[in-house]
Order: C-alpha cells, then sequence, then structure tokens
C-alpha cells in the first residue's frame, strides 16, 4: 500500500489558523527528567498525578483500519481537454500525491478511452485498487442489458477490479421518465446484475447501489442477498465531526433497509468549497476540511460502526467557475491550475490528505516487540481516540475532541470567539519512542514532541486530530 498551499479562504480564515497552530505548537509540553544532548535523548519523569478525565482507549485494531479510509473518486470517464479529467498526466501525477488506499470511478459501457485511462493509472501505480461503478440501467433513454454492462467490463485486463459497486444514485441522477419508478428500476436492474457480476468476477466483492441525499433507502428495499457490501455517501458539508449533526450513526442504521447489517463502504463523502453557491449543500472552505479530514475518517472507526473504506468525492475540480457559484465545480481536493509535481495545485485539505498518508505509509525501520506496555488517555472531557497496531509491531494513536465548532455551515462563516484548546496527557507503563503528527499542518513529526524515551506527554488539542507513532525504546 501504499508543500503546495492553494487556499480560497478569505484573510480571517487564515488567520484563525494561525492562531490555532499558535495555541496548540505554545502549549505543547515535554515532561521532561533530564536530557542529554539538546532534547534528541530524553528521559522523562511521571507526570502530575491529577491528569483529568479518563478517555477510553479502544482495544487496538489493524493500522489498515485506517489507511482504507483515504481513499479518492476519479472521474476516468471524460474523454474532453477542457475538462481537469481529460488531463490523464496530472490526474496520475495528483493520484500519486495523495496515495489512496482505494480509487472509485464509474464504468462507462463502450468507453475506450477510459479503458486506457484505467490501464494507465495500473501501469503507473502497480497494486493500485479500483472500485467500478457498474453502468446505468438507462442510458440516453435507452435500457442497459446487465448482459452487456458485464460484457464490457470483461474487456478490461484480468484483476483491474478490486470490487464493483451498484448503480450511482439513481434515485438523484436518473431520467425524467423514471421519476417516480426509480426504486423498482434499480433494485430489478441490480437483482440481475450481481448473480452476472460473481459469476464473471467470483473473488470480486459488490457493493450494493448507492443513494443520494441520505434518502430513499426504504424505497429501495431489502437487497442483502445481492450485495457483499453496503454502500453510503456521506457528505458532510463543514459540521463538527463528533457531533449529531454529522449524522454518521443515522446513515449506519438506514443502510440496515438496504444491506441489513453487513459492512459499509463509503463511496462518496467530504465536500465542495464553493464558498458562493446554494445547490450541493453548505460549502467548507479548504483550511477547515484540513482540520476536519482526520477527525473525520477516524469517527467511522469507533466501536460499534461498521465501516470499510471510503472515498473523497473528489480528485479535482473538473471546470472554471470563478464566481464559485456552482458547487459541482469545486468538489476537488486539487485546483485547475496544474502543477509540475502533484499534477494540479492541491488545496489545503489536498495537502492534508498528502500529510496523513506518508506519516501512515513511513517505513519506520526494523521490526518490534511492543512487550508489556499500557497506554492511557487523559484530560479533555470532549476527548476520544483510536488505538491501532502497525504490521512492525509499532503502535499508533489518534486523538481528538468531538464536536467542537470553529465553523459555522449555514451563516458560512468562522466561530467566533475561536473555541479554546483543552489539554491532553499520554502516558505510558514503560518507557517508548513516540513521535507526534499533526497531518491537518506537516508530514513531519512535531519536534517539541518527539523523544527517544518518554512515560508521557502532554499537549492541547482545538478542533484537530493528532498522530502519535509509539515503540519500544529498546527492540526486542
Amino acid at each position: 500500500m501504499k508543500k503546495i498551499f492553494n487556499s480560497l479562504l478569505p484573510v480571517g480564515v487564515v488567520i484563525f489558523m494561525l492562531v490555532m497552530a499558535t495555541i496548540t505548537l505554545s502549549s505543547t509540553t515535554l515532561i521532561t527528567g533530564c536530557t542529554k544532548g539538546g532534547g534528541a535523548d530524553t528521559v522523562h519523569t511521571p507526570p502530575d498525578p491529577d491528569l483529568g478525565p479518563a478517555v477510553a482507549v479502544p482495544a487496538p485494531e489493524p493500522i489498515e483500519n485506517l489507511r482504507m479510509k483515504a481513499g479518492i473518486c476519479v472521474n476516468t470517464f471524460i474523454n474532453d481537454p477542457d475538462n481537469s479529467w481529460g488531463k490523464k498526466t496530472n490526474c496520475i501525477a495528483a493520484i500519486k500525491y495523495l496515495a489512496p488506499w482505494m480509487i472509485r470511478t464509474w464504468i462507462r459501457k463502450g468507453n475506450t478511452w477510459q479503458r486506457n485511462f484505467i490501464g494507465d493509472i495500473k501501469d503507473s501505480i502497480p497494486g493500485q485498487q479500483l472500485c467500478g461503478v457498474m453502468d446505468r440501467p438507462i442510458v440516453d433513454g435507452v435500457p442497459n442489458t446487465p448482459e452487456s454492462v458485464i460484457s464490457w467490463i470483461q474487456t478490461y485486463p484480468a484483476g483491474t477490479w478490486t470490487m464493483l459497486e451498484g448503480v450511482n444514485e439513481w434515485n438523484i441522477f436518473r431520467p425524467e421518465s423514471d421519476a417516480t419508478t426509480w426504486a423498482g428500476t434499480v433494485r430489478e436492474y441490480h437483482k440481475a446484475i450481481y448473480p452476472l457480476a460473481k459469476a464473471a468476477f467470483p473473488s470480486t466483492p459488490v457493493l450494493a447501489p448507492s443513494l443520494g441525499g441520505r434518502k430513499g433507502h426504504a424505497a429501495l428495499g431489502d437487497l442483502t442477498g445481492y450485495c457483499d457490501f453496503g454502500t453510503a455517501h456521506t457528505y458532510w458539508g463543514g459540521v463538527a465531526p463528533g457531533s449529531p449533526a454529522d449524522r454518521i450513526d443515522a446513515e449506519q442504521k438506514n443502510l440496515e433497509a438496504v444491506s441489513g447489517t453487513k459492512e459499509i463502504q463509503i463511496t462518496e463523502c467530504g465536500g465542495h468549497d464553493a464558498m458562493n453557491s446554494d445547490d450541493r449543500g453548505n460549502p467548507t472552505p479548504p483550511d477547515v476540511a484540513a482540520i476536519q479530514l482526520l477527525p473525520y475518517l477516524a469517527e467511522h472507526d469507533v466501536p460499534g460502526r461498521r465501516f470499510g473504506w471510503m472515498t473523497l468525492y473528489s480528485l479535482v475540480d473538473d471546470l472554471p467557475n470563478p464566481a464559485g457559484d456552482r458547487g459541482e465545480r469545486h468538489f476537488g481536493l486539487f485546483t485547475l491550475t496544474t502543477n509540475p509535481i502533484s499534477g494540479f495545485v492541491p488545496k489545503a485539505h489536498g495537502v492534508a490528505f498528502h500529510n496523513l498518508t506518508t506519516i501512515l505509509d513511513q517505513e519506520r525501520g526494523a521490526s518490534v516487540n511492543w512487550g508489556a506496555c499500557d497506554v492511557k488517555v487523559n484530560g479533555a472531557d470532549d476527548a476520544i481516540c483510536q488505538y491501532y497496531t502497525r504490521p512492525d509491531g509499532r503502535r499508533v494513536l489518534v486523538i481528538w475532541r468531538r464536536n467542537v465548532k470553529i465553523y459555522d455551515p449555514p451563516t458560512r462563516t468562522m466561530v467566533s470567539p475561536a473555541p479554546a484548546a483543552k489539554q491532553v496527557t499520554v502516558t505510558f507503563s514503560a518507557p517508548r519512542a513516540v513521535k507526534v503528527y499533526r497531518p491537518h499542518l506537516s508530514a513531519e513529526p512535531d519536534a517539541a514532541l518527539s523523544a527517544t524515551s518518554t512515560k508521557s506527554i502532554k499537549t492541547s488539542l482545538v478542533a484537530e486530530a493528532i498522530i502519535v507513532v509509539m515503540e519500544p525504546v529498546f527492540k526486542q
């Protein structure tokens, strides 16, 4: 498996970001007993006994569960030189910059340009996983037979598709002729195409059809016998992660009507940054999206939630819209401006995505034996954490605070005054070497917290998440 900055924000938002970063870094404390070599070799004494309320540390799970949340949607079927999707070389460079776990794209029957594009991606990024959305039941007023759709998918080289997905948001993007009968159309089409897909690609999981607008689940009905996973689209709209408004649990409940209690793949999520638009829901400034990215992804790993991989929509803005009044034009993690390294220029949340995958994929040396060491988190009463194991034996904590509002989506303004930082402390029952990362700011570790031997770290959080990578002091 796997810093270019372009912000669409007003100056006030940039100032907020700088203030928040200053609060975060200035309130970071290394609890030190004695220091050798100017801080690179550090031994720490235990922290003060009153650390605040305990934050539940769940049982560790594989780091892949978090890594697979960092995926991206790519519209490989659009063959238009005036559209960003028509610039294949730039798109592939942008994909490499992000290093997504999964790419999700729509398969258009008969589109040889798309088939070549997919081939170029596979050649340029060996092992890249792909989910293909099977073509629609009606195209330009003409019925699309399930047999012809599967036959076209079979023209791709063997092993191209990691997963296949049912029809995309037919409850919204349907012809007017199917306005009142869409649910029956999708249901019968999927029941017909599912066994054909399983016969043609026996080892390839098939996802349920997706629904737009978080509605239509009861109308579509039970497809548990015709899908291997559920499918959800959960655009965030700038609401605070971990708040009731994020609707994560509500969407999981909605999916029970279609896919029962099967694992759910979120094949579209994220949001747009067209700050003057009234379509496609409330916009989110890129700097806010950068802060919210990791908390949102990690929220989907909270115990009791059945989410697998996720793909943000989408890779790049498609067509120019200087007025910022069309949401559909501004869903990208990259702007239309080209760049020789990353293909296009990444927005703030595109940089945060790159930082996150860089941190998670970093090679960290020989494997280690974690040994006997309990990890505890205390502090902010609204803090939460997820605990992961790496294949090399190291452990990873992701810590964030829930329902911290820094941005008000309905008014499209930053919250003023900004929410205050709160302290969190991580303690270890045995010394550990620690690196702490803030992916919304950098892929490099926070120098003020990095230590080769420590039994505790203390820092403050506002609305961001931190990643704590830990390993034994003595390799075992």
